[in-house]
């Protein structure tokens, strides 16, 4: 999230405060997939489908239900400007230890 302050005084509500949030529950387990998809809307997660496959998969193996901290630092991880989606590598760079460098 981006601010613009236009006089010095006004940053100070950068300094501000305030009462935490509780944590909440995603009711996965009770609601299923669903709850996956309303919570990425609610949340403004950004979520592909195969992340939210993924949630899905691994939150009903641990048998519990992710709460919003959960969501919110999974999306974060895997965000475009954050994990460069867009840039997977094609191979795994492995070290040449009688050259002692990096090879692919």
């Amino acid at each position: 999230m981006e601010t613009v302050f236009f006089a010095l005084d006004d940053a100070e509500q950068l300094f501000a405060h305030h009462q935490p949030t509780p944590v909440t529950s995603v009711d996965l387990l009770g609601q299923g997939r669903q709850a996956l998809i309303d919570a990425n809307l609610r949340l403004g997660l950004a979520l592909a489908e195969d992340e939210i496959d993924y949630l899905q998969d691994a939150f009903t193996k641990l048998g519990r239900n992710p709460n919003d901290i959960e969501l919110y630092m999974f999306a974060q991880a895997n965000s475009e400007h954050c994990r460069h989606k867009i840039l997977m590598p094609t191979g795994l760079s492995t070290v040449n230890s009688s050259r002692n460098r990096c090879s692919r």
